[in-house]
């Protein structure tokens, strides 16, 4: 386990200063190596989809979005006896909420085909990340699951929605930056 640590810091560094073709080359390396026999080797795939998300997210980079996506479905079942069922429905929801943007840039406007496999699916995996959350007591991933769902209901043109979610995340940890970004630009679209 110290060496996943080691290597998530790693890749947590290279992203800090955008170097994302540096830990998508690494992280793909490290996809080779990678014998999936037990739950450690489970766990590591898990991370490793995860940063290929961030990936796709941060840079844009379809390649690696599809690939953490690719990885998680292929691998569903053995993935959620090693994380929560909501913590895999977090990470398939933004791979997909990944795609979408990455979609919509390429585009310059979302058609229906592109809601439909990428932004919608986002949302149902988003609500399903959603209902583990016990509002009386949020945790830190609960602010981002809330957060992300309301960016993708803002995307989508539920802005009442999306401000609703806002406004729980900044009543349960105010000044939350990603919630704070979100609402304004919600009201943005609505004002």
């Amino acid at each position: 386990m110290d060496n996943l640590m080691n290597f998530k810091q790693e890749i947590h560094q290279l992203l800090d200063r955008g170097m994302h073709s540096d830990a998508k080359a690494k992280i793909k390396e490290k996809l080779k190596q990678l014998i999936l026999e037990d739950e450690n080797s489970f766990l590591y795939l898990a991370e490793y989809a995860g940063f290929l998300i961030d990936i796709g997210s941060e840079a844009l980079d379809e390649e690696a979005a599809s690939l953490g996506v690719k990885l998680l479905q292929s691998n569903e079942t053995d993935l959620k006896s090693v994380v929560s069922e909501q913590s895999f429905n977090y990470c398939l929801a933004n791979g997909m909420d990944a795609l979408y943007k990455i979609q919509e840039k390429d585009t310059g406007f979302p058609t229906l085909e592109m809601i439909r496999p990428n932004l919608a699916n986002a949302k149902n995996y988003y609500y399903k990340a959603f209902i583990a959350i016990d509002l009386k007591e949020i945790n830190h991933l609960d602010l981002q699951i809330l957060t992300n769902l309301g960016n993708n209901l803002s995307r989508a043109g539920r802005i009442i929605d999306s401000i609703r979610l806002y406004k729980v995340v900044l009543h349960a940890h105010p000044g939350f930056p990603q919630a704070s970004a979100g609402l304004a630009y919600s009201l943005d679209k609505w004002l």
